[in-house]
C-alpha cells in the first residue's frame, strides 16, 4: 500500500443562536470548530504523530437482538477494483452513526469478548448510540492499539426493529 495518499480530518462540532428579541435585540452564538488534519507520511512514518495510512467505511443494518463485529485487523474492504483484508494496528479516529430515526432504536458499542477493541473506553464498557446520533473516538497522536488480543469493534441492536449504522475508521496498517 506504499503507492497511496491518505488524508483524512477528524472533525466534531457543536454551534448553537439564542436571541432575546424585544426593543433592545441581543444573541450570542458559539462553535468549538475541532478539526484536526491527518495525512500520509513524507519519507518515515512517525509512531506517534498527524499520520494515517488507510481508511475504511462501512454500512449496513445490524438485525434485530443480533450484532456486527469488526476485526480490525483483517477488516474487509472492496476498494480500487479488488478486495483486500485491511490489517490496521493503530486507529487514529472511528466514527459509528445510528441512521435509524425512532425513539429507542439504539446502537450499542463496547469491549465484549476475549480480543475487544478496549482502549476507546479504557479496557472494559461502552456506550450507545441514540438514533440520530453519531459515537465517536479519537486520539489523532498516538492512536489505540490494535494488536491479536486487541481487535474487535462490536455494534449491537437490543431492540426491533433493524438498525441501520455507518461506521468509519481511520489509522495505520503495518
Amino acid at each position: 500500500m506504499s503507492d497511496l495518499t491518505v488524508t483524512a480530518t477528524i472533525s466534531n462540532d457543536i454551534s448553537y443562536t439564542i436571541v432575546k428579541l424585544g426593543s433592545n435585540t441581543q444573541s450570542e452564538s458559539a462553535s468549538l470548530a475541532y478539526s484536526q488534519a491527518l495525512t500520509s507520511p513524507t519519507g518515515t512514518y512517525s509512531a506517534s504523530g498527524l499520520q494515517i495510512n488507510y481508511g475504511v467505511l462501512q454500512s449496513g443494518s445490524v438485525p434485530v437482538s443480533g450484532k456486527v463485529s469488526f476485526d480490525l485487523k483483517a477488516f474487509e474492504k472492496e476498494s480500487f477494483g479488488a478486495s483486500a483484508n485491511i490489517s490496521f494496528t493503530k486507529i487514529k479516529s472511528i466514527l459509528v452513526e445510528n441512521r435509524n430515526t425512532s425513539y429507542g432504536e439504539d446502537l450499542i458499542i463496547g469491549a465484549t469478548g476475549t480480543k475487544a477493541f478496549t482502549e476507546p473506553w479504557n479496557n472494559s464498557g461502552g456506550g450507545s448510540i441514540k438514533p440520530y446520533a453519531v459515537w465517536s473516538y479519537s486520539d489523532p497522536i498516538s492512536g489505540a492499539v490494535v494488536d491479536a488480543t486487541n481487535k474487535e469493534f462490536v455494534i449491537q441492536n437490543n431492540s426491533y426493529p433493524a438498525v441501520l449504522y455507518t461506521a468509519i475508521a481511520v489509522g495505520v496498517t503495518g
